[in-house]
């Protein structure tokens, strides 16, 4: 079974490297050509391959390998920079940009107009609960809800330091501490923590 699983991962593999080569959109990313000239607009510049007018820079380019294609910007994709949380169903929901007023680099995440993930980031976003030190939920800087589909909002917040660059000597000591008092400002901000 996992050599079929090993196979079936490697042809996959290959030819989402040969539509990447041939200049396509990876089907988990298309949809974020449609919310780019919104997001742009809200002031939130993603990469140049969601432009609808993008052209591949690479084509003409003579490339010994299909590997080759890596060394260009505008190859790089959500999976490529490690920033990806996928929904099988609609592809990356969430995604690098870049604020064009400050050049702060911030991730977009798409979610539910109506989900409970979104009511509770704003409202640990919120004050009195924002300057509380126990919280450490990563903070909402804005919440973006495009004209076009009322059913989605992107939730925009900092890019954090990546958890596989945090040198723990010990795991259960941040983990533990750092749980105990978020689940003590949870409780005050009237969150429910279910299972």
């Amino acid at each position: 079974m996992a050599e079929f699983l090993s196979e079936s991962f490697r042809i996959s593999a290959r030819a989402q490297l040969d539509e990447l080569v041939d200049g396509k959109l990876l089907n988990s990313e298309k949809h974020w050509v449609h919310y780019q000239p919104f997001l742009l607009s809200r002031g939130y510049k993603l990469r140049p391959r969601y432009d609808p007018n993008w052209e591949p820079s690479w084509k003409g380019s003579d490339m010994s390998s299909p590997y080759d294609v890596f060394q260009y910007e505008d190859a790089r994709t959500p999976i490529m920079n490690r920033i990806s949380f996928h929904d099988d169903q609609k592809g990356a929901v969430a995604i690098d940009a870049t604020c064009v007023a400050d050049n702060r680099h911030v991730i977009l995440k798409k979610v539910k107009s109506s989900s409970e993930e979104l009511r509770i980031a704003q409202l640990l976003s919120s004050e009195p609960l924002a300057s509380d030190p126990r919280n450490h939920a990563v903070p909402v800087l804005e919440t973006l809800y495009p004209p076009d589909d009322k059913d989605v909002a992107f939730i925009v917040m900092p890019i954090l330091l990546q958890m596989n660059f945090v040198p723990f000597r010990r795991l259960e000591m941040p983990v533990t501490s750092t749980l105990w008092s978020m689940l003590a400002s949870f409780q005050e901000g009237s969150i429910t923590v279910t299972r």
